[in-house]
């Protein structure tokens, strides 16, 4: 199959090196060209940037995920093969290894947001992480992004395996606890946003049968909500 992407001649600044981002990532790009444009966001460029490698790295990432889980945890029925990949594939984990990588150090940005520090937002870093494994995949094929991810999450595999998690759920937990006990589902509301466009803030409520348990807020809402779980299991706990 083949693959087409629109990349100018030069969409990266050449003042910035890449070779020590490919080093850590123990990948070197064929095609420069993908590498340059993933690292490209709108604010820089509206006409070429990252958003469509990020629409490819997504199902790129769900794809290899499932298949290190599955090669990892044999015995695994598929529900908790579900719940280890939602663990590892989400915005705090994927801006975690983002920052590893330094991502922050190669990202194109418009001048305004470097100025608000936009290249620190934990979705543009995650989003940026997407589009790099999109780029891999046009760049080499599945085999290689596979590579890829299996070398960036091996140490959170590693240690949900030794039963030490990377990244607690904790809306998961909030659930399984709630539909033990109530046979319900928590609810979540958007309370509040606050900040400019590119920096909001989230506030999200936890309500369970229909009274509010916590608060919380998040860069995103899915940061927000799982803020908002985790103080809800804090409150139940302490009853």
């Amino acid at each position: 199959m083949t693959f087409s992407l629109t990349v100018p001649e030069t969409a990266i600044s050449p003042a910035i090196a890449t070779n020590a981002l490919e080093s850590v990532m123990g990948y070197s790009f064929k095609n420069r060209a993908y590498l340059e444009m993933s690292l490209v966001h709108k604010s820089y460029s509206r006409e070429l940037n990252n958003e469509r490698l990020e629409f490819l790295g997504d199902a790129v990432l769900d794809l290899a995920m499932s298949d290190v889980l599955m090669r990892n945890f044999p015995e695994d029925a598929e529900g908790d093969l579900t719940k280890k990949r939602a663990a590892l594939v989400n915005e705090i984990t994927l801006n975690e290894i983002a920052q590893n990588l330094e991502l922050q150090s190669y990202i194109q940005l418009g001048k305004a947001e470097q100025d608000s520090g936009l290249n620190m937002n934990s979705r543009l870093l995650s989003s940026c992480l997407e589009a790099l494994l999109g780029a891999i995949y046009i760049d080499s094929g599945y085999q290689e992004a596979y590579a890829v991810v299996d070398k960036l999450f091996l140490g959170r595999i590693h240690a949900i395996k030794s039963g030490i998690p990377f990244f607690e759920d904790y809306k998961t937990q909030l659930q399984e606890f709630i539909q033990k006990k109530y046979h319900i589902t928590p609810e979540y509301q958007l309370v509040n946003t606050a900040g400019p466009e590119h920096q909001k803030i989230f506030e999200i409520e936890v309500l369970i049968q229909g009274k509010t348990v916590a608060k919380a807020e998040g860069r995103s809402k899915k940061m927000a909500e799982q803020n908002a779980a985790k103080k809800a299991l804090e409150v139940i706990h302490e009853l």
